[in-house]
């Protein structure tokens, strides 16, 4: 008997149950007019179950509890709360031919006088739906048609998921466990009645929980019925349907597998062999034009190989050599595991933890728990001492796969491998996990999971040395997920260490081995080999023989000391390797203002081989008032006089944006005067400022609106500079939308595309920007109101993407657009077409002006160069780009902003041909204002020649 309690006060409104049955009792609980939740527990004797019953009775009615429909409440219950069975006498065979639709809330109870007793009376409170099952039982089973269309009928007359799941739920509970096992069989023989072709609709939601349902799963026949139910949904019904009975029916598999007698195990997997030969047939699906892979088989399958791993590791291992045999990303991992178990890699008597591993992999969930690391260390201590081997096998070797990137269940034995293996503390493994997290990074998947595996494992160590490790390769990837899983990590570590994730940076950089001079030697023989880093920077390697300079070592030699040989090269890779990161993270620190008290620059950079290598090749800025700005030379610190800084000083890495226009030349003219190479691109780097055109828009800028950029180079330049969203994509609106973030600046700089019309490429429209305020939200201001660096930073990151891939906005594009739209040309050919041009207009365009500038008077005042078409003015010198009209000021980079005024073809500047050419009119017409720079006007553009 069930006995239902509710509790109705303030804002809670919950109810609770109770029944016994033999030893074991049932509770459900949860909030009144929802399924709730049920609990299970077995007491081991009847006596023991009924007191527990009555404590927990006891303890409910002491917290307000009132219990509903027992005799207390006699007439006041409402009639049409009760749901009243049909007389026994008239169902039990009717019932069994042609079932009653369930009796629902408020119907109309049985007031027949000649009916017998009734045997189902039960009570619905308030908010709650409940369904009756009002037949009279005669013998145990003989009921299982009629459970089985009583079932059918709901699924079919619903279109409600909740109340036909609990439907169902109350059938079950109130069903005799051999008529639940007769219903289910029948039903599994046509499942597409339980699963309907509606994706929000999923009326068997919750069963599993049934005590009724998990005893009557237990069955081979049931078993077997569930895989070959799974081949029939596969082939009748759509993929995420599928997938619905999958959840199901796979459930009810794997419960009969893991409570079936030993001696039934073999005929219990018939279905579920069945299923996978199925299965390994498919060897891919067709979406449109496009052919995809074959999808892994649903995970339960991986659950069933750790269900029978336990019971019978017979059977587990004909299960995975039947898997084995598919098309799958699950089947060429399984490959490996086969490998493995026939001693690919001398595990010998290592079958046992590779099982382990596998039921470990199915049970993984978003991140590992306390509970699967005990479990797993358990599985390792009875390992053999390949297992380590075997890990790394069973990752792949940290590759990515075309097979692995579409998730599913082939992923789950890499991933937990990958977290496996973090129990190993050795440079090795670090060294692996950093290199599977780069290998993931360009796999082109949005969630690689078996990348933030890696994440997590590398960052299971907890110390510095895993922090350094994570801002290595964060510096080295561009990829969304991983860099927010990275900074998640890397966050929650310096938080724990009680230090900065750059502190850790600075000290954790590797010196490579290298003297005070910058080298690493070997010998070999009558050889001296080093590796150097130069004074200006690179990486040489240099061979000497008794003190003289010689080409290289004799082949006969290198073959002889291979190892050695191997040592070298290793290390001169992984000196290039630091280097480029070390510049990069110092490039980085310029944009975000980084600093460094004097003392603690000295402990960092004097005496360290690569990052005093590189230090003394930038010119450092103090902070405060007086404001120097330096370069280290042997002598100390240097300026434009000796300066002597005091201890309390604080460095940063200048960046040229903040410099006034002599400062930048003084320091441009110094660096080449001293031949010194800088590391990056500091003095001489581009620098874009706001225009008084821009400030009188107000929050956007539209200098480079109009460009026409190819969305593929788009996409991969923005990407590379640490853009991201859907720039060089076309949405649902056909237009980009891309954004850059400066933390330290507390800006969000955005950029704005405009469909041009197909799909390959987009135009720029706008760039505007965000600045947190007060309360750190984001909010967007007024162009003036942005700091210097992220502004210039930002403008000279589209400046790029604009030189390197712009088509302009010639009329060569509205050209190919007309005839793409007359049906004259296919887009194909216009992009091959595009290609060719674009490839050829810069010289073309280069060559037009070699021979108008001496026309023009203007020889000895302007040149072409490259790409480039360069112009000395009376106040300054200017370059031009050929493709993009973009101008720049030398020596300093600076950009000047001249946005071009709308054009016709009958403007009056000559060319030499009639067809009209606006971007050469463009470029020409820039060249003639610039030539004559001191007759200039506009303050747009005076302004910004005397900055």
């Amino acid at each position: 008997m069930v006995r239902h309690f509710e509790y109705i006060g303030g804002t809670s409104s919950k109810f609770w149950e109770i029944s016994r049955s033999g030893s074991e009792v049932t509770v459900a609980f949860g909030r009144i007019g929802t399924n709730g939740q049920t609990q299970v527990k077995d007491l081991s004797t009847h006596s023991a179950a009924i007191a527990h019953v009555d404590k927990l009775i006891a303890e409910k009615v002491g917290k307000g509890y009132v219990e509903r429909g027992s005799s207390a409440e006699g007439a006041a219950t409402s009639v049409a709360s009760v749901a009243v069975a049909a007389p026994a006498a008239q169902v039990t065979k009717a019932a069994i031919k042609n079932p009653a639709a369930p009796t629902r809330v408020g119907s109309t109870p049985n007031t027949n006088a000649n009916a017998g007793p009734t045997e189902d009376i039960r009570v619905v409170p308030a908010g709650r739906r409940r369904w009756s099952f009002p037949w009279k039982r005669d013998s145990p089973g003989d009921l299982s048609h009629a459970l089985a269309s009583e079932i059918k009928g709901i699924v079919t007359s619903s279109s409600s998921t909740g109340p036909a799941s609990e439907a169902i739920c109350r059938l079950i509970t109130d069903a005799d466990e051999s008529d639940v096992r007769g219903a289910l069989k029948l039903l599994l023989r046509e499942p597409e009645v339980l699963f309907p072709d509606n994706y929000w609709y999923r009326p068997t939601s919750g069963l599993l929980r049934l005590v009724n349902l998990q005893r009557a799963a237990v069955d081979p026949g049931v078993a077997r019925l569930a895989g070959e139910a799974l081949i029939r949904m596969h082939q009748k019904r759509p993929a995420w349907s599928f997938s619905q009975a999958a959840d199901f029916l796979g459930a009810i598999l794997n419960r009969a597998l893991t409570n079936v007698a030993e001696a039934d195990l073999p005929a219990s997997i018939g279905g579920l062999l069945a299923l996978i030969e199925y299965i390994n047939t498919i060897r891919g699906r067709r979406l449109g034009e496009f052919l995809l892979p074959p999808e892994p088989p649903p995970r339960f399958i991986l659950e069933a190989v750790g269900v029978l791993q336990s019971r019978n590791e017979e059977l587990a291992w004909r299960v995975i050599d039947e898997l084995a045999q598919g098309p799958s990303s699950l089947a060429l991992v399984l490959r490996r595991v086969t490998a493995l178990k026939g001693g690919g890699l001398a595990l010998h008597g290592a079958s046992d933890s590779v099982l382990k591993l596998i039921e470990l992999a199915s049970d993984l969930k978003a991140a590992p728990t306390k509970a699967w690391r005990t479990r797993w260390e358990q599985v390792r201590a009875a390992a053999p001492e390949g297992m380590r081997d075997a890990l790394v096998a069973l990752t792949l070797d940290g590759q990515v796969l075309p097979e692995l990137t579409y998730g599913g269940s082939g992923i789950d034995i890499p991933r937990a491998a990958m977290i496996a293996l973090a129990s190993w503390d050795d440079p090795e493994t670090r060294a692996f996990f950093t290199r599977a997290i780069v290998n993931w990074s360009r796999s082109g998947v949005g969630a690689p999971v078996i990348g933030t595996a890696a994440v997590w494992s590398l960052a299971s160590y907890g110390d510095r040395a895993s922090v350094a490790a994570m801002l290595d390769v964060r510096r080295r990837i561009r990829h969304k997920k991983l860099l927010k899983r990275l900074d998640q990590e890397i966050q929650r570590l310096s938080a724990m260490l009680g230090v900065s994730a750059e502190e850790i940076g600075d000290e954790s950089v590797d010196d490579c081995g290298l003297d005070a001079e910058g080298k690493k030697q070997w010998t070999l023989g009558d050889y001296v080999i080093a590796i150097q880093l130069g004074p200006q920077g690179g990486v040489t390697r240099v061979v000497t023989k008794a003190g003289r300079r010689v080409r290289d070592v004799p082949p006969a030699l290198r073959k002889s000391a291979l190892e050695t040989w191997t040592e070298i090269a290793t290390a001169t890779k992984l000196l290039k390797e630091t280097v480029g990161t070390q510049r990069q993270r110092l490039e980085d620190a310029m944009v975000d203002g980084r600093t460094w008290s004097l003392q603690r620059w000295d402990e960092i950079f004097r005496a360290h081989p690569i990052l005093g290598n590189l230090g003394r090749r930038l010119v450092w800025e103090t902070v405060g008032t007086p404001n120097y700005l330096a370069l280290l030379t042997p002598g100390g610190w240097s300026g434009d006089k000796v300066l002597r800084l005091g201890s309390g000083a604080t460095l940063k890495i200048a960046h040229p944006v903040t410099m006034t226009a002599a400062e930048q030349s003084y320091w441009q003219h110094r660096i080449v005067a001293e031949g010194i190479v800088q590391p990056f691109k500091q003095i001489f780097r581009e620098t874009y400022f706001v225009t008084q055109a821009e400030i009188q828009v107000g929050d956007r800028s539209h200098r480079f609106s109009g460009h026409v950029i190819p969305n593929q180079m788009m996409y991969a330049l923005a990407k590379a500079r640490g853009w991201s969203g859907t720039m060089g994509l076309s949405g649902f609106d056909g237009s980009g939308h891309g954004s850059r973030y400066f933390p330290t600046w507390g800006v969000r700089a955005f950029i704005e595309q405009d469909w041009t019309g197909n799909d390959e490429f987009n135009t720029i429209t706008e760039v505007s920007f965000e600045l947190e305020d007060a309360n750190g939200e984001l909010r967007r201001v007024p162009i003036d109101q942005i700091p210097s660096v992220p502004f210039s930073e930002t403008m000279r990151d589209i400046d790029l993407v604009v030189a390197v891939a712009s088509i302009g906005t010639d009329d060569t594009w509205l050209e190919w657009d007309a005839r793409r739209e007359a049906g004259t040309e296919t887009w194909a050919n216009l992009r091959r077409e595009y290609e060719s041009v674009a490839a050829a207009a810069a010289a073309v365009r280069g060559r037009l002006l070699e021979e108008m500038l001496p026309r023009l008077g203007l020889a000895n005042r302007a040149n072409v160069e490259g790409h480039f078409v360069h112009v000395r003015g009376k106040l300054g010198q200017y370059r031009i780009h050929l493709g993009s009209a973009n101008i720049h000021m030398e020596p300093s980079g600076r950009y000047l902003c001249i946005v071009a005024t709308p054009v016709s073809s009958d403007t009056k500047i000559y060319l030499p041909f009639e067809d009209p050419d606006l971007k050469s009119a463009e470029v020409l017409s820039k060249v003639l204002l610039l030539a004559n720079d001191d007759k200039i006007k506009d303050p747009a553009i005076t302004t910004q020649l005397q900055m």
